[in-house]
């Protein structure tokens, strides 16, 4: 099962919008953030702790580290819910 929506993400001070897909995954969520030609992966591990993943074989532009980290901040919210 899969759903689509827009992320909002609050990154220095601006609220931006990511299209993301979330899909049930083992006993938990992914989350497929696209950025710009990049599409990130963000899901829990074993801790409940966000981690980003970069698909193989993706071949956008990776975002910074710091847009990255505000996204994941996102995701761990939704995750709480």
């Amino acid at each position: 099962m899969s759903d689509t929506f827009q992320l909002p993400v609050l990154h220095q001070g601006t609220e931006l919008l990511f299209d993301t897909r979330m899909e049930a995954w083992r006993y938990g969520r992914r989350f497929y953030v696209t950025v710009g030609d990049a599409t990130i992966l963000f899901e829990e591990d074993e801790e409940k702790n966000i981690r980003a993943i970069l698909p193989e074989g993706e071949t956008g532009k990776t975002p910074n580290r710091y847009l990255i980290e505000s996204i994941s901040h996102s995701v761990e919210e939704l995750c709480r819910d």
